[in-house]
């Protein structure tokens, strides 16, 4: 009896230490996954806007939940005129050694590239790595691009004071929402309108 007491009173000791280094991989492997997670799940969904009459400027970037991009730059600029140049892809967030980064990936046979972001409130900055310049961005509702409707459903883009739909006016290529008007037929039949 006695030697099963002395057995148990061994045995505590390394199963804590077991656990301890046990507990010690799953939560590095945890900070980690979390680090990851909270990049990947930050409202970065969105259009960010900038007004900017310097060639190179970044002046738009729109990052859709379908990890799609849409972005302009300032192509050539003359007497307070720019003329933009357009690029999509794909794009996918990093976190390096507790910084941020937003790896851009054209869709044409242009190279990738790589911006270190901060993400405060709705303002978006981005800086390309190697690089001084700063690119301060500002969340965008009502300049939110799109090329098609479903665009605009990946965005997080509030619902209006109606009821209704975000619709993409292609000509403009901006989100716009449109309300609809609740009549008798939009009801299913035996269910009247409240009030009615």
């Amino acid at each position: 009896m006695l030697r099963n007491k002395l057995a148990l009173l061994m045995l505590v000791p390394a199963l804590t230490l077991g656990l301890a280094s046990c507990a010690a991989d799953v939560d590095s492997g945890e900070d980690v996954e979390e680090a990851e997670s909270e990049v990947t799940k930050s409202p970065l969904f969105g259009t960010f806007a900038a007004e900017s009459n310097q060639v190179g400027a970044l002046t738009q970037i729109a990052l859709l939940s379908d990890a799609t991009y849409h972005r302009t730059i300032n192509l050539h600029c003359m007497q307070g005129y720019c003329v933009k140049g357009a690029q999509d892809g794909t794009y996918h967030p990093y976190r390096i050694r507790g910084m941020d980064y937003l790896a851009l990936y054209p869709d044409n046979e242009a190279p990738a590239e790589l911006y270190q972001f901060v993400l405060a409130g709705d303002t978006l900055r981005l800086q390309k790595a190697n690089e001084s310049t700063v690119f301060a961005l500002q969340r965008t509702i009502e300049q939110a691009w799109c090329a098609e409707k479903h665009d605009c459903g990946m965005q997080n883009l509030p619902a209006g004071l109606c009821v209704g739909t975000w619709d993409c006016a292609e000509s403009q290529n901006i989100c716009a929402y449109s309300c609809r008007s609740l009549f008798e037929e939009d009801f299913p039949e035996g269910l009247e309108p409240p009030g009615w």
